[in-house]
């Protein structure tokens, strides 16, 4: 096993203390109380393993804390000149070099630290997924406290976390743009499986300034890069501080974080980030960066001239489906107003959709910088009603409903509970119950006595307030139905030409009860022609009657009848054949 000692400063007793602490069964993991399973999580000694990588696979799975670790290295080891899997001594002499010289600028990232010895790679098209648990490491030794004006600083020790990705520029520099590109973010797909990260502690130097890069994204990742994606990651506990750039999950990103939930408590003192999820996300060369289907229930604690965000702090791409109950505030400005979903300065950006806890000490805005209006689609919520199936269904399907009390009642990760349509059609058949009672009741009231006439009254009156809520509840369930139906898509995946004809295959579009296939010469689909498919069942169909010769461009949708409208799902996209004469 290849093995690296890394944060060798940490103390002994530390770890010690982390790993008797994992040991015992620990029902919550954060700060809403999500529970687990019974089980110990893998503890972090500090080590970072990198045997499970090779430079051909496309896909791997780590399932230790060491393995992380080595994950981190890896990428951060890659210099932007090098290929995957090697890093040419070389360019790590020159850019030593380079570094040397330029140390006194504002423009140069720095590759001093590069090492040879270690594998290289920014995972650009490749898959690694987490299949356990991970503790690591972090010890609190007493928590922080957070007022309007007033900050209590956390005390953290143990184990310190190097984020994954890092030296990332979002400007011109000596070889090019930014946008996530130059330097080494991680640009690959990393799949959490929902499991839980438990005590991340991301110390930082907080050390303002370009020349700092190492100090200027802080999280478990440090920099993704505009085509990567992170998904699926609880990060259960842990605090996170840094000067610019802090979040509980990506620090700064230009690409797409989605299905997160953080526990975190995260801190900046710099000018601009601290945001649950993410410190910043910005804009990028390959459309809008996204942050999706995610929760925070961290504090988020800036300084500077910093507007803390519940989700994210500066927004430039798209923050959707997303919910925070964490507190957020400015450690000595009160009138740096907090945002529940997005802080400020860079709010440029899109929020659908998005929803954060009302009450005393939380942010008052959706938006904390200039916000005159929240956008619309979002706003406040109490924490009783975050935790009932009307708020559930405000996403559509983008969270289960907390079904074993694993969240303290509020909505978690798709596949942690009960789905929503299920969830739904559970409230509906307690109201048919609750209505029955009542019709039971009503029967055993007899006639003839004004009072008993008054009890039935009164009865009838709640039978008929239960039929209205399962009313509302199927609207919304029906409603839902038609936005994932609409937001969903059949994959066309050939189309055969044959004589005067072709042959048009798909893979089936779930919930959907046929499907309308179209066709033209037109690559624009003027003056298209319509052939409905009212198989659900089907995955192919035959065109006839096509002019020989003639170059086809086909395209189809699916439909279903949900809530007693027929609802169209997207185009697929088009694919063309050359029909034989």
């Amino acid at each position: 096993m290849d093995t690296y000692r890394i944060n060798g400063s940490k103390r002994f007793v530390a770890i010690v203390i982390a790993a008797l602490t994992a040991v015992a069964f620990m029902p919550f993991i954060g700060g809403a109380g999500q529970a687990h399973a019974a089980g110990v999580a893998d503890v972090w000694d500090g080590t970072a393993d990198t045997s499970w990588y090779n430079t051909t696979g496309a896909s791997f799975t780590i399932g230790s804390a060491a393995e992380l670790a080595g994950f981190a290295l890896i990428v951060n080891n890659k210099p932007e000149v090098s290929s995957a899997g090697a890093v040419d001594s070389t360019v790590v002499q020159a850019a030593k070099d380079a570094y040397d010289a330029d140390i006194a600028g504002t423009a140069h990232i720095a590759d001093k630290d590069l090492d040879p010895s270690i594998p290289a790679d920014d995972f650009l098209g490749k898959t690694v997924t987490l299949a356990a648990d991970i503790d690591l490491g972090g010890v609190e030794v007493s928590a922080g406290v957070l007022s309007e004006g007033s900050w209590t600083t956390p005390v953290w020790s143990g184990n310190e976390w190097t984020p994954i990705g890092s030296y990332t520029s979002s400007g011109s520099h000596t070889t090019g743009s930014g946008d996530g590109v130059y330097g080494r973010p991680f640009k690959g797909t990393f799949d959490g499986g929902n499991h839980r990260i438990s005590n991340l502690y991301v110390k930082g130097n907080n050390v303002t300034g370009y020349d700092n890069p190492q100090d200027n994204s802080h999280a478990l990742f440090g920099d993704l890069g505009r085509v990567g994606l992170v998904k699926n990651i609880i990060v259960a506990s842990g605090y996170v501080r840094g000067d610019r750039f802090a979040g509980g999950i990506v620090g700064r990103g230009w690409g797409h974080i989605e299905s997160c939930m953080n526990y975190a408590t995260v801190e900046t003192d710099g000018s601009r980030s601290g945001g649950g999820i993410a410190g910043v996300s910005y804009k990028n060369g390959d459309g809008s960066p996204y942050i999706k289907n995610s929760a925070n229930f961290g504090t988020i604690a800036t300084g500077d001239g910093a507007y803390p965000g519940g989700i994210v702090s500066d927004n430039e791409g798209v923050v959707s489906n997303c919910y925070n109950v964490g507190k957020g505030a400015h450690k000595s400005k009160p009138n740096y107003t907090a945002g529940g979903i997005v802080g400020g300065g860079r709010a440029k950006g899109t929020v659908i959709n998005s929803w954060s806890i009302s009450g005393e000490g939380y942010p008052s805005r959706i938006i904390g910088y200039g916000e005159t209006a929240p956008p619309a689609g979002c706003g406040f919520a109490a924490s009783s009603d975050m935790k009932g199936i009307k708020f559930l269904a405000l996403f559509g399907g983008a969270f289960d409903k907390d079904s074993d009390g694993i969240n303290d009642g509020y909505p978690v990760l798709v596949g942690l509970g009960k789905a929503f349509a299920e969830a739904v059609a559970d409230e509906i058949d307690d109201l048919n119950n609750k209505l029955k009672d009542k019709d039971a009741e009503n029967s055993k009231v007899g006639a003839g006595k004004a009072a008993a006439e008054a009890d039935k009254a009164k009865l009838e009156a709640e039978k008929a307030k239960l039929e209205a809520e399962k009313a509302a509840l199927q609207k919304q369930l029906d409603a839902a139905s038609q936005t994932l139906f609409k937001a969903s898509a059949p994959k066309l995946s050939k189309v055969k030409a044959g004589k005067k004809q072709a042959a048009a295959t798909w893979k089936k579009l779930a919930n959907a009860q046929g499907y309308q296939l179209v066709y033209s010469t037109s690559k624009s689909f003027k003056g298209k022609k319509t052939l409905s498919v009212k198989n659900a069942a089907a995955v192919k169909q035959t065109v006839k009657g096509l002019k020989g010769g003639k170059k086809y461009y086909f395209k189809l949708r699916g439909y279903a009848k949900i809530g007693g409208k027929t609802v169209y799902s997207k185009w697929s996209g088009a694919l063309s054949a050359k029909i034989k004469k």
